[in-house]
């Protein structure tokens, strides 16, 4: 049993009561307006309204939720108009025991029963109205937070992989280069050390300052020259104004390196990384395309990383991508919003 308590839900009844008994008074005074037509109207009204609304809180709570509402409707209709009406006879053949009321008669009864469904339509549907309003509010609350629980979890799953994944692959790197020369692995590990310091500064953002990111994979590409010299050439070509959008850490680091990966690197057929920024507010990253036929130890998560971080930072605006068989083109929306972060410095 739930407790039956007036001041819940006030409103409805202070406003709808006096409402509902004036219009009652007037279909019902038959040219006769005398204090009683007006009082009377507005007493059964009341009292049987918060009959209904103890009611409908009775059903409330053993059929809660939207999914329960057909049930709950049935329910409230069939028990609003048996109390109504058991209420209403009941008070009129009191009030014609005190000879204040004409007893009951089958000519009444129809009027009565118009009555009471009226009464049962216009108290139903103001409170069930309501509260389904306020459970479906709640169940989209619910479930756009658990999307967005759910997302960040995924983002924060995609963040824990750039780490290894960077630094299982410059270990390559540098197994590669040691035998060829022991200085060049020194200095690479040199730098490696200092790029490696970005990955932890900024890994768990979500966003950094283009400018920032920029400055890593410079550093990056430093690395990466180390190892194929000639071979490799990257060209950066980024619209001042841009500097100070956003983008999302590492992405820059990722593209280089499935560039790198996924192509022929040689004297012969060098490999040209261009990074620009377009008017429309995005960053290309293009590469001519000379695909390798094969690619040892891929596990094909960069690219992949990069479409699903940015459909939870901007869902509205998607990474494209473009392979016409001479260039293998992908677009990235810079950010507008801010992110805090350090100036990174090598």
């Amino acid at each position: 049993m739930i407790p039956f308590k007036l001041y819940r839900e006030p409103w409805p009844r202070i406003i709808g009561i006096p409402l509902i008994g004036i219009l009652l008074a007037i279909i019902y005074s038959d040219g006769h307006w005398t204090f009683w037509h007006s009082i009377k109207p507005m007493v059964f009204t009341g009292l049987m309204w918060n009959l209904d609304y103890y009611l409908i809180s009775l059903s409330r709570k053993r059929w809660p939720g939207v999914e329960q509402t057909g049930k709950r409707i049935t329910r409230i209709i069939l028990w609003i108009l048996v109390a109504n009406s058991t209420l209403d006879i009941g008070l009129c053949q009191l009030l014609s025991y005190f000879g204040l009321e004409e007893p009951v008669s089958l000519d009444m009864l129809s009027n009565k029963l118009a009555t009471n469904l009226l009464v049962t339509f216009v108290v139903g549907s103001l409170y069930e109205s309501g509260y389904f309003f306020r459970q479906w509010k709640e169940q989209t609350l619910i479930a756009e937070k658990a999307m967005s629980l759910q997302l960040q979890s995924e983002l924060s799953s995609l963040k824990s992989q750039i780490s290894p994944h960077f630094l299982f692959n410059s270990l390559n790197t540098l197994v590669s280069i040691i035998p060829e020369d022991p200085k060049k692995a020194v200095e690479f590990t040199e730098r490696l050390s200092q790029v490696y310091r970005y990955i932890l500064q900024y890994k768990e953002q979500e966003s950094v300052p283009l400018e920032t990111e920029l400055h890593f994979a410079q550093a990056y590409y430093f690395l990466m020259k180390m190892r194929f010299e000639n071979s490799l050439e990257m060209v950066f070509d980024i619209k001042e104004h841009h500097n100070h959008l956003f983008i999302a850490p590492l992405s820059l680091q990722i593209l280089i390196e499935n560039a790198i990966k996924h192509n022929v690197v040689s004297n012969s057929k060098p490999l040209k990384i261009e990074i620009s920024t377009t008017n429309g507010d995005r960053l290309l990253v293009r590469n001519n395309f000379q695909l390798r036929k094969s690619v040892e130890g891929s596990t094909g998560t960069g690219l992949n990383n990069i479409i699903k971080r940015y459909a939870y930072l901007v869902p509205e605006k998607e990474v494209e991508i473009v392979n016409d068989t001479i260039f293998f083109t992908v677009s990235l929306p810079l950010l507008t919003h801010k992110n805090s972060s350090k100036e990174f410095a090598l």
